[in-house]
């Protein structure tokens, strides 16, 4: 038996399998549009163990250049993050 943390709560079939798949399709289309990249650590600019993207008006990047912060494009393509 699978015994969880603390707070955590598992929701079987709270989604059913078709919307399930739709978010999968919504999460692959924001993927198209602003691929995953892989953030740097300020000051020493190594590469953290992510991949990641974002998506609405503002998306949290990191780098060794200019640190933490939002920003309303992708660090990588320059274009603009695509919706929520």
């Amino acid at each position: 038996m699978l015994v969880l943390p603390k707070g955590v709560r598992h929701m079987p079939a709270y989604l059913s399998r078709s919307a399930q798949e739709e978010l999968v399709d919504q999460v692959r289309r924001i993927v198209q549009q602003a691929p995953l990249f892989v953030p740097a650590m300020p000051r020493t600019g190594k590469e953290m163990s992510v991949r990641m993207t974002n998506c609405g008006p503002l998306g949290w990047v990191t780098d060794k250049e200019h640190g933490y912060r939002y920003q309303p494009a992708h660090p990588v393509t320059g274009a603009p993050w695509p919706p929520i």
